[in-house]
């Protein structure tokens, strides 16, 4: 065999290639190809490169080490190897040499056999890879039927498939009542039989957290990743790609339930600790700085979360090559990071780019490229191209009910997304439709309680507050408030945001103490939780100042508004789209208090703003325009109101459609103008009956 030789750059310590010689002499020197010695010695080759390169020029000299590819014992020797060939997106090759491993094994030791059912559950897992779901489904469970037949000697393979196919289901739409009596029972036979520490234990118990997690019980899902965490130090070590996982997933967790601060810590200990140890050219090192990276953004700050996001997109790049999954997933986590900056037209660039790769790589239908396709209708969505995001919304819908199932919680966030966007668009009646239909699939899939469902409930109340149904509304808002806080704890930030939503709403339907004792506690409650900078703080900050707005306590709103303002410009920028939503309030707090030529200045800032970031059609650029046109028409300056309340319509009309909300305000300011203007009666009276069929069709007609 010789040296073997890993492509792609260095990075790895001084002593790899020894070792991996080493470990090709010991399998040539082994007493049989299925001898411990030999079988330990491919798992050292194996676990090597797993941690240090590409195994493009690996393959070769390993079959060789092991007297030929073709040899039937070599098969079985390499199909570990081969479970890492399926990890870097060779799975097809992997499949083909699983394949006949197995026919081998079935022909010369039975279809029961121990080692049979050892391919045949690795063959189903490559199968998950290479969607063939449902054959690998089957093979799984006639593996778990032959074990329990097998009794007592079969019980630690039992385990395996057991927990192989809850994972399985999970991850293709079934009933989570279904998956977790799999996947618990697995967790408990490892512990009885293999001990608490075991690493298949952790794996198991990991797993296990996983579906807590994604059923939205947090607290438990994070008391098994910290299980999974201390007894992977405790039996592999700090540094072991499997406790590095698990610090990623606790990190996560803790992010997820606000504990940001905490989140980041651990991340950052166990990156120093993994790069001092392998350096930056490292599967674990790359995705600690992915999590590190993801933690600063949620943290608000997001210059910090960039760069690191950049460094390590491009190391991925260097190290892995740009189709390998880490760095598809840094780029997709880059890019959202781009569009929440209202960096648009980079994040469209970004996706665009691992659009192209998943569809050459995967086909145009499978879920990696179905993620990436929703998130490029998202940034479609913010920059104002509906027609184009709802087409991608569309699509994306279909691709996740063909390939999981129109139950599946994927299929069903998706359609609420679809929903958020026809809400947008003033299809206001579908939009209500696809939020019921996914709230009820979400229901049944998730539990009345995931933070999914949710979701999907304050999506519903936001529409029905829009369309002038606030009575309806209200009941949703305190579920979801009730909701969050039982599930997430009073300080996170989804659980502040209801809250604030809800008195918010509250105002608006004349129960002003109520809204704001709601609307303070909201605030207060964020700064103290997640900092006077952060997003939250700063969406309470401004919906404070409007409610005071509301109430006529100006100049109580004006300081607060000025401070969000300065704020957000500190933190994201003065051209992120928070701030600018900032500006045209402030200015339209001024025009309010009698301060027009501030107020102009203000809302021409914020006009330009959006208008370079978002484009002239966006939404939020027509309501600057209009904005900007009822403050020259009120400072008697009709001439220059006008023709731009004339260019908000046409511009509105086209981009947004005839019964879009800025078109019939845009519609019905011009009217109002035009019936100062004698000769222009008939055409005021023309648009004013067109803004009021519009307004009836759209909100109906008691709004």
């Amino acid at each position: 065999g010789g040296m073997l030789v890993l492509s792609g750059p260095g990075g790895r310590p001084a002593d790899v290639e020894r070792q991996l010689s080493d470990a090709s002499r010991a399998v040539q020197a082994a007493d049989g190809i299925g001898s411990a010695e030999a079988l330990h010695a491919l798992g050292r080759i194996a676990g090597l490169a797993e941690q240090y390169g590409n195994p493009e020029n690996l393959e070769p000299h390993l079959c060789a080490a092991v007297l030929g590819p073709t040899w039937p014992s070599s098969r079985s020797s390499l199909e570990n190897f081969r479970r890492w060939i399926q990890v870097t997106g060779k799975a097809a090759g992997a499949e083909g040499e699983l394949r006949r491993t197995l026919a081998d094994k079935e022909a010369t030791l039975g279809r029961d056999h121990p080692s049979t059912l050892f391919t045949l559950n690795n063959l189903a897992r490559v199968l998950q890879v290479t969607d063939g779901v449902q054959e690998a489904e089957g093979l799984l469970r006639r593996g778990l039927d032959a074990c329990e037949a097998g009794g007592e000697p079969l019980a630690f393979a039992e385990c395996t498939f057991r927990n192989n196919l809850g994972v399985l289901l999970q991850g293709h739409g079934e009933q989570l009542d279904k998956v977790t009596p799999y996947l618990q029972r697995a967790f408990d036979d490892y512990r009885r039989l293999r001990g608490q520490h075991h690493r298949s234990t952790l794996i198991c118990g990991h797993n296990y957290g996983l579906l807590l997690q994604s059923i939205g019980r947090l607290p438990e899902a994070l008391e098994c990743f910290r299980a999974a965490l201390e007894g992977s130090e405790k039996g592999l070590g700090p540094v072991h790609a499997d406790t590095l996982r698990y610090t990623i997933d606790v990190g996560r967790a803790l992010q997820d339930m606000g504990s940001v601060e905490e989140a980041e810590s651990l991340l950052r200990a166990a990156s120093a600790r993994c790069q001092a140890k392998y350096g930056i050219n490292n599967l674990s090192s790359l995705a600690l700085l992915q999590q590190v990276a993801s933690v600063a953004a949620a943290a608000g700050r997001p210059e910090e979360a960039e760069e690191l996001y950049a460094s390590t997109l491009a190391e991925s790049q260097r190290f892995l090559g740009d189709t390998h999954p880490l760095t598809m997933s840094l780029l997709e986590d880059f890019a959202t990071l781009q569009n929440e900056c209202g960096n648009h037209g980079q994040a469209r660039e970004l996706l665009q780019a691992a659009l192209t790769k998943h569809e050459q790589i995967e086909g145009t239908d499978q879920a990696s490229t179905l993620v990436t396709l929703h998130n490029l209708a998202k940034v479609m969505q913010a920059t104002g191209d509906y027609q184009e995001a709802e087409s991608l919304f569309r699509r994306v819908v279909a691709g996740y009910a063909s390939l999981m199932g129109e139950s599946h919680a994927d299929t069903l966030s998706a359609t609420n997304n679809l929903a958020t966007l026809l809400q947008a668009m003033g299809n206001q009646e579908e939009a209500e439709r696809l939020y019921r239909e996914a709230i009820a699939g979400l229901e049944r899939t998730l539990g009345a309680t995931h933070a999914c469902t949710l979701t999907s409930v304050n999506d519903l109340a936001m529409l029905l507050k829009s369309a002038g149904r606030p009575d309806e509304a209200e009941p949703l808002m305190w579920r979801v408030q009730r909701g969050r806080q039982a599930t997430l704890g009073p300080d996170h930030g989804s659980t502040l945001t209801s809250l604030n939503n809800l008195g918010m709403l509250l105002e608006s339907m004349g129960k002003q103490d109520a809204a704001e004792h709601l609307v303070r506690q909201a605030l207060s409650g964020s700064r103290a939780a997640l900092g006077p900078r952060s997003t939250t703080t700063l969406t309470c900050s401004n919906n404070h100042a409007m409610l005071l707005q509301a109430l006529g306590r100006h100049a109580e709103a004006e300081p607060l508004l000025r401070q969000a303002l300065d704020d957000s410009i500190a933190t994201l920028g003065p051209s992120h789209p928070t701030s600018l939503t900032f500006c045209n309030n402030l200015a339209m707090l001024l025009q309010a208090l009698g301060r027009p030529e501030d107020a102009e200045h203000l809302m021409r800032r914020a006009l330009d703003g959006r208008a370079a970031a978002l484009g002239p059609g966006h939404p939020n650029t027509l309501t600057s325009a209009n904005n900007l046109a009822a403050l020259l028409e009120g400072l008697g300056r009709e001439d220059e109101a006008e023709p731009l309340y004339r260019q908000v319509f046409e511009t509105s009309q086209e981009m947004l459609g005839p019964a879009h909300v800025c078109t019939l305000s845009a519609v019905n300011n011009l009217a109002m103008l035009l019936q100062k203007k004698a000769e222009a009666y008939d055409e005021a009276e023309e648009l004013l009956r067109y803004a009021m069929e519009g307004y009836g069709a759209t909100q109906g007609p008691t709004h």
